[in-house]
């Protein structure tokens, strides 16, 4: 068996990585820290209706 992905929301903690992974998709967005965002994260995470889907490799 090849290697799987593993589709689910993302985990509070992730941040930094969302952030990083932002940096790749557009160059010219300007650079943000988790600290400076860190209030707009919390209602992102704290709303239902609201959310990120993450795909994950699961390397067995």
């Amino acid at each position: 068996m090849g290697d799987e992905v593993c589709i689910r929301p993302i985990k509070r903690e992730e941040l930094q990585s969302l952030l990083h992974l932002y940096t790749h998709l557009n160059s010219d967005d300007p650079e943000l820290s988790a600290t400076d965002i860190a209030p707009l994260w919390k209602q992102i995470c704290c709303n239902p209706y609201t959310y990120y889907i993450v795909a994950e490799k699961m390397v067995s």
